[in-house]
C-alpha cells in the first residue's frame, strides 16, 4: 500500500472544538496538545469538600469504622441505585466516591441499569471504568469497551461524549484500529481501496476508514470517531493520524505504563507484583524482629514513628466525633470480631483513617492478585474479606493478641506486611498437609481419612490454602473451599493435622515402619480408613496387651466385641486403658497425646457405630461386620 501523505489543510487551525485540549504554538496558531495521563477528579486536591459529599455514607454510631447504610451493602441493584438516587445532591456524592469503588458500584448495580450513575460520574470515573474492565492483560478490549460506550450513549446527556473525552488519545487510537484501517484521502487512494471491505470517509473528509462488512464493531467504532469529531475535531484528526503513523508497540507501552501508574495510585498493582503478596515469611521469626524493635518502646510519640503509608496519601484531619469511610470495597462484617477491628476500635480518628486508607489499598491489591478482572465484583465481598481477615491473623500473631503492642505495629507496619504474615502462617498448615500426604502414601491415600478430615486436607493443598467452607471442623459434610477466617481457626486446623499426623505415624509404626505395610492389609473394594486400622490396633492391644496390625479371625473378634462393648458402646473403663496405654510415650508433648487421644476417640465412636449392633454370641454375618475393624471371617 502506498503511503500517501496526509494534508494538514487550513482547517485544522480552526478552532472546531471546546479549547480545553489547544494551546497556542510558538506561530501563533492553534494546535492540538495530547491527552495522556489521569483525567480529571473534581475532588482530588479537596480532601475536605469530598469527605462533605460523601457525608450520607458515614455512620453515625461514633465508632472507628464505616458502616454504609444496608440498602448500598446489601441491596439488590435495583435498591442501590433507588438509594443513591434518593440522597441530596447525588451527582456530588457520586463524584465524590474514589474512581475504583465508582467502578465497583457500576458492575455491581449493572452495566445496562445504572444509567443514571454514567451520566453523573466524573472524567476521572469513567476512565477507570475503561481501565478496570477493558483489558486483557497488556491489550485492550475493544468489544468490552464498545459495551461502555453504548451504555454511555443510552444514558444520554451526552454521556457518550464525555466517555470518550475522558480516555487517552492512544487508547482511543488503539480501540479504533482494532475494528478500522485508516488511510489518508488523497486522489489516487480509491484505486487501491479493497471492493469486499466497508468503506467510509471520516467527517472533515481527510481520511478512508475500513472496516470489515457487517462487523458490529466496525460500525460501533465509527460512531466512536464521529463522536470524537463533535468533541473536538484537532483531537479527532491527530488521533486519525496516529492510527496512520503511530508504531503500535510503543503505543502499547506508552499505554500500559500509563494506565498501570494509575491503577498503583489505588492500590492496583500488576498481577505479578500484586501476588507477591502471597510470598513466604517466616512469621515466627518476623514476631521476633518486631519484638526487639518495638516492643520496649514506652511513650512513643506517633509523629517519630516511620509511617507504613506513602507520602502522597493525604493525612486527613478526621472530626474525632466522625466516622471515616471504611470503603465500599472492604465488607464491613471482615472486621467485626476480629482482632484487627478490637485494634483499629483502640486508635485515635487520625491514625485509624490513616490505617483504613492502607486496607482499602491492600483489598484491592488481592482483588488483582486473584479476580479474573478488576472489576469483576462477583468475587469482590470474598477477596475484600479474605484481605481483612488475612491481616488480621497476621497482626494477632506479630503482636501476641496484645492490643496496645498491635495499636503500635499498625502505625509502623503495612497492612500488606500484615496479611503477609497472616497467609504465611496458613502456608505453614499448607505445608504440614503435604507432609501428611506423603506419610499416607500420596494422594490417593487421603480417602484415607474420614470424609470431613480428607476434604480439610485437599483444601489445604489448593494452590490458595483454605478450608471447606461448610465445615467448623466439626465433622460436618464440607462444601468448596474459603481461606481461613481467624487466628483461632486455624489452631484448630494445626490441632487437627497434628492428630492426623500423629495417628499415621503410629500405624506406620504399629506396620513395622511403613505405611505402605499397613495398607497392604487392606483388601481392594474395602471401605477401610485410617481409623480401621486404628480400631485394629486397638482391639489387639486389647486381646493380648499388645497392639498390632493384623486381621481379626471370628474367634478373636468375639473375644473383642465382649471385652471391648456393652450396650453398643465401648466400655469407658476400657476406653480409659486403652488411651493410656496406647498414648503413654516419653517424647510426646501434652499438646501432641490431646490430639492423638482425639483421634483414637473418634476411631472408638466409629467402632461402637459400626459394631455397637452385634452379638458375641450371636451370628457374625459379614455383611454386618462393617469395615471399622479388619476381619476376616
Amino acid at each position: 500500500m502506498t503511503h500517501w501523505q496526509w494534508d494538514d489543510r487550513e482547517e485544522d487551525q480552526e478552532d472546531l472544538g471546546p479549547g480545553k485540549d489547544q494551546g497556542l504554538g510558538e506561530s501563533g496558531e492553534r494546535e492540538y496538545l495530547a491527552h495522556a495521563g489521569a483525567s480529571w477528579d473534581p475532588y482530588e486536591d479537596e480532601p475536605q469538600a469530598r469527605r462533605e459529599a460523601l457525608r450520607p455514607l458515614l455512620g453515625q454510631d461514633g465508632g472507628t469504622l464505616m458502616h454504609a447504610p444496608a440498602a448500598l451493602m446489601n441491596g439488590s441493584g435495583d435498591e442501590k441505585l433507588e438509594f443513591l438516587l434518593s440522597l441530596p445532591e447525588p451527582e456530588k456524592l457520586i463524584q465524590a466516591l474514589s474512581a475504583e469503588e465508582y467502578v465497583f458500584l457500576v458492575k455491581d448495580i449493572g452495566l445496562g441499569d445504572c444509567g443514571p450513575l454514567l451520566s453523573m460520574a466524573s472524567p476521572r470515573q469513567l476512565q477507570a471504568c475503561i481501565d478496570m474492565d477493558c483489558w486483557q492483560g497488556d491489550e485492550v478490549d475493544a468489544d468490552t469497551f464498545f459495551q461502555w460506550f453504548e451504555a454511555a450513549r443510552e444514558a444520554g446527556d451526552g454521556t457518550d461524549e464525555r466517555l470518550v473525552a475522558s480516555q487517552e488519545d492512544g487508547l482511543l487510537c488503539q480501540i479504533l484500529l482494532k475494528k478500522l484501517k485508516a488511510i489518508p484521502a488523497h486522489p489516487e487512494v480509491d484505486q487501491e481501496l479493497p471492493d469486499d471491505m466497508d468503506i467510509f470517509e471520516s467527517p472533515d473528509g481527510s481520511a478512508r476508514l475500513i472496516g470489515e462488512v457487517d462487523d458490529d464493531g466496525a460500525a460501533v467504532a465509527k460512531q466512536v470517531l464521529e463522536t470524537l469529531f463533535r468533541i473536538d475535531m484537532l483531537r479527532a484528526r491527530a488521533i486519525l493520524k496516529g492510527m496512520y503513523w503511530e508504531v503500535q508497540a510503543q503505543l502499547t507501552d506508552d499505554l500500559v505504563r500509563s494506565r498501570t501508574a494509575r491503577l498503583e495510585d489505588a492500590g492496583f498493582a500488576p498481577k505479578e507484583e500484586a501476588q507477591k503478596l502471597y510470598i513466604y515469611r517466616d512469621p515466627h521469626a518476623y514476631a521476633t524482629e518486631l519484638r526487639k524493635t518495638w516492643r520496649k518502646v514506652g511513650d512513643h510519640q506517633p509523629d517519630q514513628l516511620r509511617s507504613y503509608l506513602p507520602e502522597e496519601i493525604p493525612d486527613f484531619q478526621a472530626d474525632p466525633d466522625e466516622t471515616p469511610l471504611l470503603g465500599l470495597a472492604l465488607p464491613s462484617d471482615g472486621l467485626q470480631g476480629n482482632f484487627l477491628g478490637r485494634v483499629m476500635g483502640a486508635l485515635e480518628p487520625q491514625v485509624a483513617e490513616r490505617l483504613q486508607v492502607g486496607l482499602v489499598r491492600l483489598a484491592n491489591r488481592v482483588q488483582a492478585a486473584r479476580a479474573a478482572s478488576l472489576a469483576m465484583t462477583a468475587e469482590l465481598p470474598q477477596w475484600g474479606r479474605h484481605a481483612l481477615q488475612t491481616a488480621a491473623m497476621g497482626l494477632e500473631h506479630l503482636s501476641e493478641g496484645d492490643v496496645p503492642y498491635a495499636a503500635l505495629l499498625v502505625r509502623v507496619e503495612g497492612p500488606t506486611d500484615l496479611f503477609t504474615a497472616g497467609h504465611s502462617l496458613v502456608v505453614i498448615e499448607h505445608h504440614r498437609a503435604r507432609r501428611l500426604r506423603t506419610a499416607l502414601g500420596g494422594p490417593a491415600a487421603i480417602d484415607l481419612l474420614e470424609p470431613a478430615d480428607a476434604a480439610l486436607v485437599r483444601a489445604l493443598l489448593q494452590p490458595l490454602p483454605g478450608v471447606p467452607s461448610a465445615t467448623a471442623l466439626d465433622g460436618t459434610m464440607p462444601g468448596d473451599t474459603r481461606p481461613v477466617h481467624s487466628l483461632a481457626e486455624l489452631n484448630a486446623v494445626r490441632l487437627r493435622l497434628r492428630a492426623l499426623e500423629s495417628s499415621a505415624a503410629l500405624i506406620a509404626r504399629l506396620a513395622g515402619g511403613s505405611m505402605a505395610d499397613a495398607l497392604a492389609l487392606i483388601k481392594p473394594g474395602r471401605a477401610a480408613r485410617l481409623s480401621t486400622l486404628l480400631n485394629t490396633a486397638v482391639a489387639w492391644h486389647v486381646l493380648q496387651g499388645q497392639a498390632e496390625l493384623r486381621s481379626l479371625d471370628t474367634v478373636a473378634l468375639r473375644t473383642f466385641l465382649s471385652a471391648a462393648l456393652e450396650h453398643g458402646k465401648v466400655r469407658p473403663e476400657l476406653r480409659h486403658a486403652l488411651l493410656s496405654g496406647l498414648l503413654t510415650r516419653v517424647d510426646r508433648s501434652d499438646e501432641e497425646v490431646d490430639a492423638l487421644a482425639g483421634m483414637v476417640n473418634q476411631s472408638l465412636d466409629r467402632l461402637a457405630e459400626e459394631l455397637g449392633g452385634l452379638s458375641a454370641m450371636g451370628l457374625l454375618d459379614p455383611r454386618y461386620v462393617g469395615d471399622a475393624l479388619l476381619v476376616e471371617l
